[in-house]
């Protein structure tokens, strides 16, 4: 082989080495402008599906730190999250008014921990200084919240027409702040959406221009009783909601079994298998490391310890970087091809579980 031919490619091997080693880095998630867009080319993507452990140490932390970065540095205000209708609702009631009456009894999904309830309070204080407002949306299932939403979409001082008064009692009962929490349970939704099927025109006629998110929360097509439908369905709200052409850029905040790229049921497979999707999108994938020590728990989806710590373990040895609390890695340097698939990028937490 000709000498120049060899320094050649002498040169191309040691600029493709110095490339993967960049390919992470550490972050403060307390700093918005820690991640290095230019090493990790996240400025190539629209979306980003952030695959969390629900509950895990720091997660809100975590998550707000994430929101923030991708707010300021790549002006994304929409956040879908893993939420019904009518929870996100009360969340920008709550982020435009600071008023917490909106996320308390009873208390939305990821609003119910210590933790989670800072999150909201520092994103309504990060929120309101910014002039671009972050809007939180839902796709998921309603929850107990929906009569709480009701209530407050109720217009004050209307006559309840006779056909639907009985409803209309139920919700101003047990949707308001001084209800009986004890009596919430979902069996209510069910009963509700019934009567509103029966009687489009007069709940349309009492509720007025607040009828189209009654409508909207009462008749979402995913429902709990179709749990195993919720993938396909958050599908279907998710692009029912990009079809204004409105949402540009966005991202979601979904357990890790949503995310999974390898798995072809879950809601990003499902939208990359849609034409009508055609959002560049990214997957950041949430690891912990302690994790790997019990074996019921999950480091990344679909990848229990029990069964595949010899994938695990030097995964996280070789990618974490020492002294450091989150380092973000692309998939483009893992070498183990099971791990790889699941994510286009990792966060792996050096935070005790």
């Amino acid at each position: 082989m000709p000498i120049m031919m060899k320094l050649i490619l002498i040169l191309l091997t040691v600029l493709a080495l110095s490339n993967a080693g960049a390919q992470s880095t550490c972050f403060d998630i307390s700093r918005a402008t820690a991640i290095k867009d230019t090493i990790l080319q996240l400025n190539n993507y629209d979306a980003f599906f952030i695959g969390e452990s629900h509950n895990a140490p720091e997660i809100d932390r975590l998550k707000l730190g994430l929101i923030k970065y991708f707010h300021s540095q790549h002006n994304i205000t929409d956040v879908f999250m893993e939420i019904g209708f009518s929870a996100a609702f009360l969340y920008n009631r709550y982020l435009e008014t600071g008023d917490k009456s909106y996320i308390i009894q009873p208390k939305p999904v990821y609003a119910q921990l210590k933790e989670q309830a800072e999150f909201w309070q520092e994103l309504y204080e990060y929120n309101k200084t910014q002039a671009n407002k972050i809007t939180i949306r839902g796709m998921d299932f309603e929850r107990v919240d929906f009569l709480k939403t009701l209530k407050l979409l109720m217009p004050k001082g209307k006559a309840k027409p006779e056909s639907i008064a009985g409803s209309l009692s139920f919700i101003d009962t047990l949707g308001s702040v001084e209800g009986n929490l004890k009596l919430w349970n979902m069996n209510q939704y069910g009963k509700l959406r019934k009567d509103m099927e029966a009687h489009r025109a007069d709940f349309s006629h009492y509720f007025g221009e607040q009828y189209k998110l009654v409508e909207k929360i009462m008749f979402n097509r995913n429902v709990h009783e179709d749990f195993k439908k919720r993938d396909e369905n958050m599908r279907i709200n998710l692009l029912e909601q990009l079809a204004s052409g409105d949402i540009k850029k966005f991202v979601v905040l979904l357990g890790l079994g949503h995310t999974d790229m390898a798995n072809e049921h879950s809601l990003y497979r499902r939208l990359q298998n849609d034409p009508a999707y055609a959002v560049k999108t990214a997957v950041m994938t949430m690891s912990f490391k302690n994790a790997l020590s019990q074996e019921y728990k999950y480091l990344i989806t679909s990848l229990s310890y029990k069964k595949n710590k010899e994938h695990l373990i030097p995964f996280f040895e070789k990618y974490g970087m020492n002294n450091c609390k989150y380092t973000l890695v692309t998939s483009s340097i893992v070498d183990d091809q099971m791990i790889k698939k699941k994510a286009s990028y990792f966060i792996l937490s050096q935070v005790e579980w």
